[in-house]
């Protein structure tokens, strides 16, 4: 037990501060803005003269935003080793936790992202409010935990564990993509900010969905005859063309990524990911595609 504290009390002493951080924000906040005494609120103000745009609780609350931010980051600190520790768990009962804790993790950071276009629409009138304090914590919490579920799943094999925790991750990146991506559109002004956003957003979903598509690459392989495995390596390869093309195409039109762009961020580049993976495992004889790709992690 000794041992063990003095391995990681950095840790443990950052998820302490974090969470304490987290909640003095949220009491500075409500101290700061609530109303005073003589039923004004305590925002500098006295209702006389022209009102500045940096005011007293526009400072506050861009002070409180930091400080949310700041806690966000002390518990990853905290939490991403033993992040870490749990998606490695393999073998047995440990492998299928492991999965499950990866995959939860894993929809946190996209819930996080969800999150953080909330944070940028909130951020559209010049000050921040709950959306944005949420996202302020969240954000650098559950991103830094979610991308070591996706490593720590891919680089420890499990066997049929691992094709489950592929699929889900599959998933879970879809269905949190479908709802980002909806309000992302649905965004009033700055149209062109908002449809390059859409597309980073759409390259990290593409990348999520690189494990599955190498899974099913190495699962083709090992099961189909080998012309019509390679066959089927062919057709998503031009596929993953056409889309880039068809990208290219749209982004050049006006510079503003739009439908045809996000589509190629979303699916070349996990399938040029693949092919790029096929010509590293045919020359350095890898494992598997996921040791592969996951292996510089």
């Amino acid at each position: 037990m000794t041992e063990w504290l003095n391995a990681h009390y950095l840790q443990l002493a950052a998820i302490a501060v974090g969470f304490l951080l987290r909640w003095g924000a949220g009491q500075f906040l409500a101290n700061a803005t609530k109303t005073g005494k003589g039923g004004a609120p305590r925002n500098g103000q006295d209702g006389g003269g022209k009102k500045s745009r940096w005011d007293k609780t526009r400072i506050t609350k861009f002070v409180a935003l930091a400080f949310y931010f700041a806690s966000g980051c002390l518990f990853a600190f905290g939490a991403y080793p033993a992040a870490q520790w749990v998606v490695s768990w393999g073998g047995g009962l440990g492998s299928w936790v492991s999965v499950i804790f990866g995959v939860l993790t894993l929809a946190a950071g996209w819930h996080s992202l969800h999150g953080l276009v909330g944070l940028v629409h909130d951020m559209t009138d010049g000050t921040p409010d709950d959306e944005a304090f949420k996202a302020a914590f969240l954000v650098p919490t559950t991103i830094p935990l979610g991308w070591a579920a996706l490593v720590g799943l891919f680089t420890n094999p499990r066997g049929a564990a691992t094709g489950v925790a592929v699929l889900a991750v599959s998933v879970v990146t879809a269905l949190y993509a479908h709802k980002i991506l909806k309000k992302t559109h649905a965004a009033q002004g700055h149209y062109k900010l908002w449809m390059w956003f859409s597309t980073i957003i759409c390259w990290f979903v593409g990348f999520a969905h690189i494990p599955a598509l190498i899974y099913l690459n190495d699962f083709a392989g090992a099961h189909l005859p080998e012309g019509v495995a390679w066959l089927l390596r062919i057709v998503v390869v031009a596929s993953g063309v056409l889309f880039a093309m068809v990208g290219l195409g749209d982004v050049l039109r006006d510079w503003t990524p739009e439908k045809w762009s996000q589509w190629a961020a979303m699916y070349s580049t996990p399938i040029f990911s693949v092919l790029s993976v096929a010509v590293a495992m045919a020359t350095a004889s890898a494992e598997t595609g996921l040791t592969t790709i996951f292996a510089a992690f």
